[in-house]
């Protein structure tokens, strides 16, 4: 049996689904992991049949890839928008991966990294090489800040995006360790601007 093409109309509520799919998905992944994350819970907020997931996705791991792919290429585009407009990598994080954009993907993001750091769950080499490279654009990013004098010359671009992306990923990640060492009974918005202004004259001002 020859199944019919979709047409225009079908294209687009296929692809208006996946989105609802892939949105919730985010969510889901970012609250409870992937041990955690339950497929009825994920279309329910999708507003979307549960066959239609695994329709279009196959199943929870490979729905969990394609978030992992929707989250590394929306930041890899995002990194080289902003790269391309100026921005210094030290300003990038202080906006856009502090939390305080509320426009940001970057917060549900760090806590499906959280998660993903004690269960390890993604399989498949096509999505590490596809996060390694954006990782790389991450390194050069900070290698021309280096060239320019807005980072510290001494230590290499890579360990310094392991030290960024801990410190930015730490206040999103682990909130109540974040508090308790500050010694605040809540974190506002002031004292994650001063969080980023500490790691900024850590690794930025006067170390060259």
């Amino acid at each position: 049996m020859i199944e019919e093409p979709l047409s225009q109309t079908d294209e687009s509520q296929s692809a208006a689904t996946k989105r609802r799919i892939i949105d919730a998905a985010t969510h889901e992944f970012a609250a409870y992991g992937y041990a955690g994350a339950r497929i009825n819970r994920i279309a329910a907020d999708a507003s979307a049949n549960k066959q239609l997931i695994y329709r279009y996705f196959g199943g929870k791991q490979e729905l969990y890839e394609a978030v992992l792919v929707e989250m590394t290429r929306t930041s890899r585009a995002l990194l080289a928008q902003e790269r391309a407009s100026g921005l210094a990598y030290l300003d990038f994080l202080s906006t856009r991966e502090s939390g305080l954009d509320s426009s940001s993907q970057f917060p549900l993001w760090a806590r499906i990294l959280g998660w993903e750091g004690m269960t390890n769950a993604s399989e498949t080499h096509q999505t590490e090489e596809l996060r390694r490279a954006n990782f790389r654009s991450r390194n050069e990013w900070i290698r021309s800040d280096q060239t320019r004098g807005e980072i510290s010359s001494r230590y290499s671009p890579e360990r310094l995006n392991a030290v960024l992306m801990a410190a930015s990923i730490f206040p999103i990640t682990m909130p109540r360790t974040f508090k308790l060492i500050l010694d605040k009974e809540d974190i506002s918005d002031d004292d994650l601007r001063d969080w980023f202004a500490f790691v900024r004259q850590i690794v930025g001002d006067g170390l060259n």
